[in-house]
């Protein structure tokens, strides 16, 4: 298949510049395949991540489950609903970003929400509901909710890093092929083709300055 030249004067200068061009080019190959390596490298990491996260996440759901089903029989269900449905949004999401490769990835972490009058975290005061009307259980089962959403954040977060790093590894192999498979190719058919115009340039040229010295002998013998 012919390859499309570049649009340069056949020169010796732009044949410099068309190796430079070259050694630059696969110059950025190289950076981009170690990027590649690298990113591929998280991508595994990440990807290891996926199942222990997912496994430890339905444990903590069977588990926040079974303390939420006693929880509501030892309370019963009027003060149970109560203490649950009053409790203020108490979880917050801080989302962050940490940069691999000059690729940015998210990172997620939980907190606990914080009360608009105070900076500091809920109290039972706060959530509307007293110690005192709630059993041990239902703190165990809270604990337990906390727990589901760490491990659902932290699942996420592998996630979403994992999505961010696909799509960073498809554009840095489309910026390879672009280089590989059109850029230097370009390059070197146009080094080709300035080398045999030069060449042939040169051929001319030599037949000329000996047509030349051929007459001057010829005039010096007559």
């Amino acid at each position: 298949m012919s390859v499309e030249r570049l649009a340069v004067q056949p020169t010796r200068e732009q044949l410099l510049r068309l190796r430079r061009r070259k050694v630059l080019a696969q110059a950025v190959l190289d950076v981009l395949q170690r990027d590649l390596s690298a990113l591929t490298e998280e991508f595994f990491r990440y990807l290891d991540m996926i199942t222990p996260l997912r496994n430890e996440m339905y444990k903590a759901l069977e588990e926040a489950y079974a303390s939420f089903s006693e929880a509501k029989m030892l309370m019963g269900r009027g003060i149970f609903s109560s203490s649950w449905t009053t409790v203020l949004d108490r979880f917050e999401v801080d989302t962050k970003a940490t940069v691999f490769r000059k690729v940015s990835i998210p990172v997620l972490n939980l907190v606990e929400a914080k009360t608009v009058a105070q900076d500091k975290p809920m109290d039972a005061e706060s959530l509307n509901y007293s110690l005192s009307d709630t059993t041990a259980k239902h703190d165990d089962m809270m604990s337990k909710v906390k727990e589901v959403i760490r491990t659902a954040i932290k699942l996420a977060e592998a996630e979403g890093a994992l999505s961010t790093i696909v799509e960073a590894m498809a554009a840095t192999k489309r910026k390879m092929n672009f280089i590989q498979h059109k850029a230097i190719p370009q390059i070197d058919a146009t080094i080709r083709w300035v080398e045999l115009i030069l060449e042939e340039t040169e051929r001319e040229d030599s037949i000329r300055i000996r047509v030349l010295q051929n007459k001057r002998k010829e005039k010096g013998l007559s």
